[in-house]
């Protein structure tokens, strides 16, 4: 068979278009397959709830959410600085004290979080920590006088006549604003119960070349829930 030049150049045509047709086709079932558009808005939701988890945590550290917050102080009557430890049933009381530099009354809540050793959310129900209502207002302000920044301070304790601690354990105090729904600080502070009572007694060494310089501790231990 004689083949032209015309028909050899047809044929170098169609085998061209035959090999993009493929080609065409392959990269369409790719795109298809990986779907970029949702990809990247599985990435961006993936990113959102990232941050959420990260403010989450953020509010279980001790944290000042506004500059116009000043002089946040928590303690008992024996323990003024640092995380205060509240014992169970106690009258010592923990005490929340803070200034908002602002002339107005602000409307404030607080919450009562129970957390794990981590200071973390625990995931005990509400009713199973606190006897009462785990969030309410803040009552006591008083109002500034005198000062050229005008401030609002207030303050309130822990437990009271609205919720009583019925578990030991790690706790936050969570405030916000309630209109805006805004944070405005949080303040660790711990519950303790007495479980355990330990006794020691200090006696000379047994031995009589360690008399003058060495002692033997005795420990006793005590379970206050022992029958």
């Amino acid at each position: 068979m004689i083949i032209n030049k015309f028909q050899i150049k047809l044929l170098k045509i169609t085998m061209f278009i035959n090999i993009f047709y493929s080609i065409s086709c392959t990269v369409k079932q790719h795109n298809k397959d990986e779907k970029p558009e949702d990809y990247y808005v599985e990435q961006n939701y993936k990113s959102l709830e990232q941050k959420n988890i990260e403010n989450e945590i953020e509010k279980y550290n001790q944290v000042i959410f506004s500059d116009l917050i000043k002089s946040v102080q928590i303690g008992t009557k024996s323990i003024s600085t640092g995380e205060p430890c509240y014992s169970l049933g106690s009258n010592d009381n923990i005490s929340i004290d803070f200034d908002i530099l602002n002339g107005n009354i602000e409307s404030l809540q607080y919450e009562i979080i129970h957390c794990n050793k981590n200071w973390e959310k625990s995931n005990l129900m509400e009713m199973e920590y606190i006897e009462g209502f785990a969030i309410n207002f803040i009552e006591n302000n008083e109002i500034s006088h005198g000062p050229i920044q005008q401030y609002i301070h207030y303050n309130f304790e822990v437990p009271n006549e609205n919720l009583n601690f019925i578990k030991s354990g790690n706790y936050i105090i969570l405030i916000y604003d309630y209109e805006l729904n805004e944070p405005v600080a949080t303040k660790r502070f711990m519950v303790y119960e007495n479980i355990l009572d330990i006794k020691s007694i200090v006696k000379k060494s047994n031995l009589a070349k360690n008399r003058f310089d060495k002692q033997i501790v005795e420990f006793t231990v005590q379970n206050h829930f022992q029958n």
